[in-house]
């Protein structure tokens, strides 16, 4: 018996897949028998019991059913990952990539589970949900459909990519999906503001400094921002910039907490790993 495959088939069990041709996370298929619970014999459950232990279930094994061809983007493999949030369980197409896709927002970042762990931890009172919140950078939009089910009533997710945004329309419901260029103006100085905007591993250059333009322009006075991020090339420029043009006293960058990385573990159900800034912004009246 092949343990390596037996656990494979128990997580592909644990997750409702049939146990048929199955887009495994490493994009390869394999092919399993109906009956392969016969293989393990009177010692089954004290298997899967081990197995589970060792080798968890990621939250990730679930074959995407979504009309979204990778063939479409020529990256990586369409999967279907998992968020949980309030003991619900919420799916999202995304791409696996391991960091090495071509386009970024294809894929789900850990800043982004630990921005939703920070909104789940106190940060704002109850009376956020009802006000205009933009996410800026959002990707695949798994953080704007996670405060979706959190009952954010006016929630708008942005990026720039065209293939991008048709990956985030396929996740998100409720929320509106913009087309927000940060290096043109055009694609946000409008009159629309909003009193909340968002952000995680949005800094990874220090080109990426321009964002502040974007937030300076799109934010309501009186409103704020909050950025998740690692200390990545172009961080200590993009807080630069904003305390230039927001006053650094109505700029705070702190390291994210224990207790918010692991909040952000409850919802990803995986391990958390690195260091995280959180910046607050404020836009004085």
């Amino acid at each position: 018996m092949n343990a390596k495959c037996d656990v494979e088939k128990m997580q592909m069990l644990h997750g409702g897949i049939p146990v048929k041709d199955v887009h495994l996370i490493t994009g390869v298929y394999r092919k399993f028998e109906e009956d392969w619970e016969d293989e393990v014999g009177d010692n089954g459950n004290e298997f899967w019991d081990v197995a589970f232990m060792e080798c968890p279930p990621p939250n990730y094994l679930v074959p995407s059913t979504e009309d979204l061809a990778s063939e479409e983007f020529d990256d990586g493999d369409l999967i279907v990952k998992r968020i949980f949030l309030g003991g619900r369980e919420i799916k999202f197409n995304c791409f696996l990539g391991d960091g090495v896709l071509n386009n970024v927002g294809l894929e789900s970042w850990d800043a982004g589970y630990v921005l939703l762990g920070v909104l789940m931890d106190g940060e704002y009172d109850e009376g956020i949900k009802a006000r205009k919140v933009l996410e800026l950078g959002a990707g695949c939009g798994f953080v704007s459909k996670g405060l979706e089910y959190l009952d954010f009533k006016n929630l708008t997710a942005s990026d720039f990519d065209d293939g991008v945004i048709k990956l985030l329309k396929k996740n998100v419901e409720t929320t509106e999906v913009k087309k927000i260029d940060w290096f043109k103006t055009e694609t946000y100085n409008c009159d629309d503001k909003y009193d909340l905007i968002i952000g995680s591993a949005v800094v990874y250059s220090p080109e990426h400094k321009v964002l502040t333009n974007v937030i300076d322009s799109l934010l309501q006075e009186g409103g704020s921002a909050l950025i998740i991020n690692m200390r990545r090339p172009g961080w200590d420029e993009f807080v630069l910039s904003l305390e230039d043009t927001f006053g650094a006293e109505n700029i705070t960058v702190q390291l994210v907490t224990d207790e918010q990385v692991k909040a952000g573990e409850k919802i990803k159900r995986e391990e958390i790993q690195g260091t995280f800034n959180i910046c607050r912004i404020i836009k004085k009246k």
